[in-house]
């Protein structure tokens, strides 16, 4: 009389096969949380960022970006009247080196108070461990008005990479 789990037999038992499954789904698992980068710290075929754009960012004319996980603050060196900042509502990669910087105004410059609460973009390129080219999105000569807009979503659809151009006129060299 032959077992159906003795060696003679040619049924798999059931547990096998779910158990080989279930090993496989779990290694599968581990390796797509262990093994592949977060929060934008590498990568560069995708548009990932190859370095953090956080950081401090300083010019040589001593304005400065402080930039958090969670916090845009731009320093102008010329007092709170010329400075603002925001929550970062995301960062978009257009590729390795290069993307924005989408953050909702938490203060804004004496200037434009009526832009509380909206959104506006930091373009970034060039973007390296140490050095970095910074532009906050402006509406160029003769007003150099932030341009904004009331939703994340209206904001990424108007600060794109084609439309750099458009709203990146003033480019600032800055160093960590």
């Amino acid at each position: 009389m032959r077992f159906p789990h003795s060696p003679q037999s040619n049924v798999k038992p059931r547990f096998t096969l779910f158990g080989t499954f279930a090993v496989s789904l779990c290694l599968l698992t581990a390796f797509l949380f262990l093994g592949c980068p977060m929060g934008g710290s590498s990568g560069g075929g995708d548009g990932t960022p190859t370095v953090s754009v956080a950081g401090t960012w300083t010019a040589a004319a001593g304005d400065k970006y402080i930039i958090t996980s969670t916090k845009l603050t731009y320093d102008s060196g010329y007092g709170a009247a010329y400075n603002y900042e925001g929550t970062i509502a995301e960062v978009v990669s257009f590729t390795s080196t290069a993307g924005i910087i989408v953050f909702k105004f938490t203060q804004t410059t004496t200037t434009e108070t009526g832009n509380m609460g909206k959104f506006t973009a930091v373009y970034y390129k060039d973007l390296t461990a140490n050095s970095v080219s910074l532009a906050t999105a402006n509406e160029g000569s003769p007003s150099y008005a932030t341009p904004t807009a009331a939703s994340l979503q209206a904001a990424k659809t108007k600060f794109t990479a084609d439309k750099a151009g458009d709203y990146a006129s003033i480019w600032g060299a800055y160093s960590k």
